[in-house]
């Protein structure tokens, strides 16, 4: 446990500064918006809104390390595969649909950046934790199922992922209806087609890989993918003031996307069980 907690206060504090050097290296900010988003998304209070988000992510990363039954780099790509698909790529994919990065190369900026980051810092943990030649479990096979009733599982997922991200959104939209108003939109049918093609099967197969990672009952692993998919790909990424949304909308989407993604999580873990 001293580990685990050393792990993720070293973790949080190495994930930081990585992201600094990367962000300085590969990504030109975009103008914020208004005097209000450059203070917010600048100087120290930013950084410990980062360094929060950072400590979440790392404590759910050392956590499945520590009760993990892979080690080494195994471990780390696994690790790696979860904090960048969920914490990054699945959203900016999203992002970029939506129109949020009309500059030139800035989305291509924004990948490179989190993908060194979230390369360097896998590893680290795993090191950190200590299971970089000893994993913590015996590997468990996966239940023995037909290739239908996996598929049918997997689509269950997906189905899941597009009915919660819709229901969510529909709850929340008359606090952030000003803010979309005011942006050309993707078609419904652009939106549902990603959700249910593309970001959906996405979450599902990365929470095959946590349980699969860390061996568990039914509830241990809907636990585990439920904390991922709303910490990882909700909380932390949502907690830090950035120059795309206003705060009033960085809140209201917080609440949304961290409680819809932890039932998700929830019924993607209990499915792959």
């Amino acid at each position: 446990m001293r580990r685990q907690l050393a792990a993720t206060f070293i973790g949080a504090i190495a994930l930081t500064a990585l992201q600094i050097a990367a962000g300085i290296a590969l990504v030109t900010p975009p103008p914020p918006p208004g005097p209000e988003a450059a203070a917010a998304t600048t100087g120290a209070g930013h950084l410990w809104w980062a360094l929060l988000a950072n400590l979440l992510i790392a404590a759910t990363l050392a956590w499945f390390a520590r009760g993990a039954a892979w080690a080494g780099w195994r471990l780390a790509l696994a690790l790696f595969s979860v904090a960048f698909g969920i914490g990054h790529a699945n959203s900016l994919i999203e992002a970029y649909v939506f129109g949020f990065f009309p500059r030139p190369g800035e989305v291509q900026a924004l990948f490179a950046s989190a993908f060194v980051t979230t390369a360097v810092f896998a590893p680290l943990l795993v090191w950190l934790v200590g299971r970089w030649r000893e994993a913590g479990a015996a590997e468990v096979p996966p239940p023995r199922r037909s290739a239908i009733n996996w598929a049918v599982r997997f689509a269950a997922g997906a189905v899941a992922y597009l009915v919660l991200y819709f229901t969510a959104g529909m709850i929340i939209y008359p606090y952030v209806q000003g803010f979309y108003e005011q942006r050309p939109l993707p078609q419904g049918a652009t939106i549902a087609g990603l959700q249910l093609f593309v970001r959906g099967p996405v979450f599902v197969l990365l929470g095959w890989v946590i349980t699969r990672m860390v061996p568990g009952s039914r509830a241990r692993h809907a636990l585990l993918v439920a904390v991922a998919m709303s910490v990882v790909g909700g909380a932390a990424p949502l907690l830090v003031p950035n120059p795309y949304f206003p705060d009033a909308v960085r809140w209201v989407h917080f609440a949304e996307v961290v409680s819809s993604n932890f039932v998700f999580g929830a019924i993607v873990g209990w499915l792959w069980e």
